[in-house]
């Protein structure tokens, strides 16, 4: 059955909107609510008063650096950079001597501590999230996930050494690809604006098969899943073959999340860019707990993508 543009649209549209959704189901609950909003505006209070503090001391700390005859003080991508005497031209990014420069070098601290503080709030309280998204699957008639349990403060090691795995993993399926893509670099003028926007691509697809694998029901393999398009397209081309089958072995433990995406890419797309928008920190505190319940609810739909394949 062909789809319609509309029609990816709006499933895009409803993979996006999912985790808000289930916000709305959860917070029309009176039960929910209270614990929802216990957990969320806590963690957010502690991230925004922590990270706030931290950001203070660290750019103050910097101004009376800057203060100091011999020290300059500097701002750019990469961050806050302080220089005994004077440094080489064009080595240090923008001199914090001015006001939105300094304003910009505060908003640039500010949003690195709060990333870092959120991530140890999560990690010493992720199970309260657990039990809110929970809830958002009973409401929204999911199967959850997670047991109903008692939520605690602790920092679970094995939790955050599959984190760390999973990262790492990540890593490696998308370094992959790169080889691969590297090839466009040959061509004159637009290769490396080519290489950009492949890349770019490359990362989107591993942001939606990730967003998918927040779901464990992204991992069940059960029929066998089959390699990605993207090694069976590889594997038709006679010279990269061998590179196909080395990559097939790197990528074969996500195959089963990378078939996902295939049987539901436009839901999946549009939880992905759900996922990247709530990224921002404390604005990712109030809807954690609903991307894996999002996840679980488009992968669930994998009948009703049978049924959308052409008949053979």
């Amino acid at each position: 059955m062909t789809i319609s543009l509309a029609g990816r649209l709006a499933r895009v549209r409803r993979g996006l909107l999912l985790p808000v959704e289930l916000r709305r189901k959860v917070l029309a609950d009176t039960a929910a609510a209270r614990r929802y909003r216990r957990v969320t505006w806590a963690q957010a209070a502690i991230t925004v008063t922590v990270g706030a503090l931290l950001a203070g001391l660290v750019f103050f700390f910097a101004l009376w650096l800057m203060s100091r005859p011999g020290t300059t003080v500097a701002w750019s991508e990469a961050g806050l950079s302080i220089h005994s005497g004077e440094p080489p031209p064009g080595t240090i990014g923008s001199r914090l001597d001015e006001e939105w420069r300094i304003a910009a070098g505060l908003a640039y601290v500010l949003f690195g501590t709060l990333t870092l503080v959120e991530g140890v709030v999560i990690a010493l309280s992720r199970e309260h999230h657990d039990q809110v998204g929970r809830d958002a699957a009973l409401l929204a008639g999911i199967e959850p996930e997670d047991p109903e349990a008692v939520p605690r403060v602790r920092l679970d090691l094995r939790w955050l050494w599959n984190k760390v795995k999973r990262k790492v993993r990540g890593f490696r399926m998308f370094a992959a690809g790169l080889p691969v893509m590297a090839v466009v670099l040959v061509v004159p003028v637009v290769g490396s604006y080519a290489y950009g926007f492949v890349t770019f691509l490359w990362s989107l697809y591993w942001l939606t098969v990730f967003a998918g694998a927040k779901s464990a029901k992204a991992w069940v393999e059960t029929p066998p899943p089959r390699e990605p398009l993207f090694i069976v397209a590889l594997r038709r081309i006679p010279v990269l073959r061998w590179y196909a089958g080395l990559w097939s072995r790197q990528t074969k433990a996500v195959f089963a999340p990378c078939s996902r995406v295939e049987e539901r890419p436009y839901e999946l797309a549009g939880l992905a860019m759900a996922r990247l928008l709530g990224t921002l920190p404390v604005l990712y505190l109030f809807f954690r707990p609903f991307f894996p319940v999002a996840a679980a609810s488009i992968v669930g739909e994998r009948g009703e993508a049978a049924r959308d394949q052409p008949a053979a």
